[in-house]
C-alpha cells in the first residue's frame, strides 16, 4: 500500500476483505473506497440516499456483499464487492442505536446496541431482528463491547476491555468460554485457526490464553487488522503490513 492511497483527504481506519479486492472505511469522512490498480477509487459520499453514507461506525464483508452499519439512519447499507449500491436495510426495533455489528455463516447478523446493554440477531438480510443476549443481566459482567466477531464455527467472541477479557458465545447465546486480555487499550479481537487473537493500536499481539508479543511496526500506529488465509493484515497511519502469524498451540 502506497502513501498516495492515504491523503488528507481520505483516512481509512477500516478495511475489509472482498473477492474483488480490498475495501477502505474512513468513518470520519464518511467514505467507502475500493483498492484496485495500486489506488483507491473513492465510491460513496455523505448524505441519506441510495448509496450515500449519513452516519456510518462499522463494516462487514461477506461473499460478494459489502455492508455498512449506519447508525443514525437506522439501518445497514448492502454494496457488491464493486461498491455498487444494492439496498438499504431497514431496522425493525427503534430503541436499538448499534455500535458493533457481526455476521455468521448462514448470513445472519448480530448487532450490539449500548445504549439498552442488548444483542440482536437478524434472520438473514431481512433487517427484522428479536434480542439475542441481554448484557445487563450479569451473565457477562458490565457491556463495554469494543469490537465483536464470528468464527468459521459460528462462536461469537465479544471484546470487554473494561473487564478486561473476551467472551466466547455459542450459536444459541451461552457463554463456553471467557478468556483474560493481557495488553492495554485493545482494538481488535480476531479468529485465527482454532484460536482467538487480540491487538491494540502498538502493535501488542496476545493470542488468547497465550502471552503478548510486540509486532515490528517501526513507529507506525494500528488502525485496523484482518485475518486473511491465516495471515495478519494491519492498516496502520503509513499503509498495509502483512504479518504470518503463528499461534500458539
Amino acid at each position: 500500500m502506497t502513501e498516495s492511497i492515504i491523503s488528507s483527504d481520505f483516512q481509512p481506519d477500516r478495511l475489509v476483505k472482498t473477492p474483488g479486492g480490498v475495501v477502505f472505511f474512513d468513518s470520519e469522512n464518511r467514505n467507502l473506497g475500493l483498492w484496485a490498480s495500486d489506488s483507491v477509487e473513492i465510491k460513496t459520499s455523505f448524505g441519506s440516499h441510495g448509496s450515500d453514507l449519513f452516519d456510518p461506525v462499522d463494516v462487514v464483508a461477506n461473499q460478494l456483499d459489502v455492508f455498512v452499519l449506519d447508525q443514525s439512519a437506522h439501518k445497514m447499507v448492502q454494496f457488491d464487492a464493486a461498491l455498487n449500491f444494492i439496498q438499504d436495510i431497514p431496522f425493525n426495533i427503534e430503541s436499538m442505536y448499534p455500535s458493533q455489528m457481526a455476521m455468521d455463516s448462514r448470513r445472519n447478523f448480530y448487532i450490539f446496541s449500548p445504549e439498552t446493554d442488548e444483542i440482536y440477531h437478524s434472520a438473514g438480510l431481512s433487517g427484522q431482528f428479536n434480542l439475542y443476549l441481554d448484557l445487563s443481566r450479569g451473565l457477562v459482567g458490565a457491556a463495554c463491547v469494543s469490537d465483536m466477531v464470528i468464527n468459521h464455527r459460528d462462536e461469537l467472541a465479544l471484546m470487554m476491555p473494561c473487564n478486561e477479557s473476551v467472551n466466547i458465545h455459542a450459536r444459541s447465546g451461552r457463554l463456553i468460554r471467557r478468556y483474560a486480555l493481557s495488553i492495554s487499550d485493545p482494538i481488535r479481537i480476531l479468529p485465527l485457526k482454532q484460536s482467538w487473537v487480540a491487538v491494540n493500536e502498538k502493535g501488542m499481539i496476545q493470542t488468547l490464553g497465550s502471552e503478548p508479543f510486540q509486532l515490528p511496526l517501526n513507529g507506525q500506529r494500528i488502525r485496523d487488522a484482518i485475518i486473511v488465509n491465516n495471515m495478519m493484515w494491519v492498516l496502520s497511519d503509513k499503509g498495509i503490513t502483512i504479518y504470518d502469524l503463528v499461534p500458539t498451540p
